[in-house]
């Protein structure tokens, strides 16, 4: 991780309302461009390699509003070690030091396809075959992340992108190794097959529940997928 000072509020790139410090380096590497989305504390932007000319995504956060046991320190040092293809690439992170306002952190990630969500939302819900097809593909990254004792922790509409015919998980921003004191492994896992059961039957039927909110459409969901011969641990 590099550790980089931040450049003065005047500095700032001007055509993205960014709230938060660029690193310097950041900015010699990377031409920022549009607002992808934000989460409760994060914000995402487009962003292109000043050198190669290839598009990435760059994830801004802070780093003091988070437990660094659970929350960046896995993006920026154990996510860019993980390789399937079907979980989006991390690539390099930036550390703005606590002299920033506020102190956060720049992810440099993998730019593909659309939301899951997104994509239902313009163009309908996606054939049968395609659905099956892309949760196969998000089970084999669960299966890939399950082994490495990893639970993703998040898993729903939103956090999975589409492009085609490939389905990726997206954002770890609350993947953790699973093990702490007192817990079944197991059961954690098992989250994350939940919540693959839950997106299979969205893009089935169509939105169940709000994100967050609780619902029993997995039941269904997983009964659907093992009469398909996808038997994932569930932890149930």
């Amino acid at each position: 991780m590099s550790s980089l000072t931040a450049l003065p509020a005047e500095a700032q790139f001007d055509k993205v309302p960014c709230s938060f410090p660029m690193p310097q380096q950041l900015l010699a590497e990377y031409q920022l461009g549009r607002f992808l989305g934000a989460g409760a504390f994060t914000e995402v932007y487009e962003a292109t390699n000043k050198m190669s000319g290839r598009q990435y995504a760059i994830k801004f956060l802070p780093k003091d509003d988070f437990d660094p046991s659970l929350q960046y320190s896995f993006e920026s040092e154990t996510a860019p070690h993980l390789s399937h293809p079907h979980i989006v690439r991390y690539f390099s992170s930036f550390d703005v030091p606590p002299g920033g306002t506020p102190p956060a952190l720049a992810i440099v990630m993998e730019l593909f396809g659309h939301r899951l969500r997104t994509y239902m939302d313009t163009f309908g819900l996606p054939t049968f075959e395609t659905a099956l097809q892309w949760t196969r593909q998000l089970a084999s990254a669960l299966i890939y992340l399950q082994a490495r004792g990893i639970r993703h922790g998040d898993v729903r509409p939103s956090n999975v992108h589409v492009d085609g015919s490939i389905a990726k998980l997206v954002d770890l921003g609350m993947a953790r190794h699973v093990g702490r004191e007192g817990e079944d492994p197991l059961d954690v896992l098992g989250e994350d097959v939940r919540g693959l059961a839950r997106v299979f039957i969205e893009m089935l039927v169509g939105r169940v529940a709000k994100d967050g909110e609780f619902d029993t459409s997995h039941i269904e969901g997983l009964r659907l997928l093992d009469k398909q011969g996808m038997k994932i641990p569930t932890g149930a």
